[in-house]
């Protein structure tokens, strides 16, 4: 699932993934490698405002470049749906408030 974030270059998306049981919310930026590197040279901001440790993809031999969060989840235990939702809407919000400020 994505979501816009104010800015034709970059989108959050929103990813589960069974084989690793975990969701994960990123940064997607498509064919702008100087954007990322533009956004690396304040990772030390934003993961502050974020208040998580994120992982830098710049992912040279592709058009596109990701920072996520991965966290591991059970996703067949429905009683943990609310608590993975709220993790995920959470950490969105912290993503497009913590990136806006710099695209």
């Amino acid at each position: 699932m994505d979501f816009s974030i104010g800015s034709s270059a970059c989108h959050i998306a929103v990813s589960q993934i069974q084989k690793r049981k975990a969701v994960d919310v990123e940064l997607y930026i498509n064919d702008d490698k100087e954007l990322f590197k533009s956004l690396f040279a304040h990772k030390d901001e934003i993961e502050k405002n974020m208040e998580m440790e994120l992982e830098w993809k710049e992912l040279p031999e592709r058009k596109a470049s990701r920072i996520l969060i991965e966290k591991t989840v059970d996703l067949d235990d429905r009683a943990t749906w609310p608590e993975q939702f709220d993790y995920i809407m959470d950490t969105c919000i912290k993503m497009k408030r913590a990136f806006k400020r710099y695209l």
